[in-house]
């Protein structure tokens, strides 16, 4: 995405020109144009000296500027990994004005570099993802239109406000809307690049735009979802895929979404690591527990467990071992189940992810609130326990902890039922 030189050695282009000139001059020697010349008739002269030299000229011109263009943008990128680093190091609270008083932080790879880092970590480290989308986005705005092309920086400042939009959706809704609909009117003056829309697109259907009632987030999916196809991009069609899949599952369709991600697996099996296709393969046994498949589920977990042998990714075997638990809650082992869910919750906690430690949670509150006499009043004793040291851990969004004491206090009462827990978690899986 963004700004793309054109990959062209000027030696290459300077010999191509030269190569199609001898051809062309060869068709025309085939074609008799050089026998002797004929008499010319009144009124002819003969051509200007040194016109047949025009076109290597221009070739050899537009070699050096292109060639130009690709050293600089080289260049660039080389940069941009040591600015980044060099910028990490600087205390939080100074980043922006060291950004905005030195100009070696002012080009397109830079911000280009600051915004793919903060969608990587949108999910683990949402204020960092922010303030990385807010430090593009002043690159971005800095940038010179009459070296770039004021096509590319229109479309650069579009999607730094649509990842600014993104790492705004989960903490202040009315912003990231704001946020999405600038970042659509950025494109309409940007290059007209469709996979620059298609990012966009695909960043904004987790918050549509509520002035156009007309547009769902399954209607921006899927006209991402084209875009990707038309330009063979199966990278980003993949990922588009599994947004698709996400945005299903909230839906309550956890079937289709399960169908969803197998063909995001199929996209991009050549071209993901063992470590993204392990994830897939294990939303996939999420999906279809979720959907009541247990068997597919069971099957999903150990073709994965199998395809990556003994070694595997931590958080994707935490995972495995949390659908574990919810398989055998489906087939009435209790004590199985709460074995893998357990591991799974404290596992989370140690590795720093909160939130999928307060979804194990909720699994756990759910077995609970379905246990009878005795053991009723020895569940409720644990997950009063249990929940304060989940909370205390520290990293939850205000959301979560709140929920999560709203179970803990209805155990406290002896008053936590299925049903409630099942109302929480609903609310909790589809803010994520």
């Amino acid at each position: 995405m963004g700004y793309r030189a054109w990959p062209i050695d000027r030696r290459e282009v300077v010999d191509a020109a030269h190569a199609r000139e001898a051809d062309r001059t060869r068709g025309a020697c085939a074609a008799g144009a050089c026998d002797e010349p004929a008499p010319r008739g009144r009124g002819e002269s003969a051509p200007a000296s040194g016109a047949a030299d025009r076109y290597p000229l221009l070739f050899r011109r537009v070699a050096r500027r292109v060639a130009g263009e690709e050293a600089r943008a080289s260049a660039d990128r080389e940069a941009a990994d040591g600015l980044y680093e060099e910028l990490m190091r600087i205390p939080a609270s100074e980043r922006f004005q060291v950004v905005d008083l030195h100009d070696r932080y002012v080009t397109f790879a830079f911000a280009e570099r600051l915004l793919a880092t903060s969608l990587e970590v949108r999910a683990e480290q949402p204020a960092a993802s922010l303030e990385l989308a807010r430090l593009g986005l002043g690159v971005a705005d800095r940038l010179d239109p009459t070296r770039y092309g004021a096509g590319l920086v229109a479309d650069l400042r579009a999607r730094a406000w649509a990842y600014l939009g993104n790492a705004w959706a989960g903490t202040a809704p009315p912003a990231a809307r704001e946020a999405f609909r600038l970042a659509r009117s950025l494109l309409r003056r940007g290059s007209g690049d469709p996979l620059e829309e298609a990012e966009v697109l695909t960043l904004a259907s987790g918050s549509p735009d509520e002035t156009a009632a007309a547009r769902t987030p399954l209607d921006e999916l899927e006209r991402a979802e084209g875009i990707y196809r038309d330009a063979q991009e199966p990278r980003r069609l993949g990922e588009t895929l599994v947004s698709k899949a996400r945005l299903a599952a909230c839906q309550g369709d956890p079937l289709h979404a399960a169908a969803i991600l197998r063909e995001a697996t199929v996209v991009l099996r050549d071209i993901a690591d063992e470590r993204e296709m392990s994830e897939l393969g294990a939303e996939i046994a999420f999906q279809l527990q979720a959907a009541g498949r247990t068997d597919e589920a069971w099957t999903e977990v150990a073709r994965v467990r199998s395809a990556k042998g003994p070694i595997l990714d931590p958080v994707v075997a935490l995972r495995l071992r949390w659908i574990e638990g919810r398989v055998a809650v489906d087939v009435g082992l209790g004590d199985e189940a709460r074995s893998h869910l357990v591991a799974a919750r404290d596992g989370f906690i140690a590795g720093g992810r909160p939130r999928d430690a307060a979804l194990v949670q909720l699994d756990l509150a759910a077995l609970s609130a379905r246990a009878e006499g005795p053991d009723y009043e020895r569940e409720m004793e644990r997950l009063g326990n249990d929940v304060p040291r989940l909370v205390a851990s520290g990293g939850l969004p205000r959301e979560h902890t709140t929920a999560l004491l709203l179970l803990s206090q209805a155990a406290e009462r002896r008053a936590l039922r299925p049903d409630l827990v099942e109302s929480v978690g609903g609310l909790l899986r589809h803010i994520g």
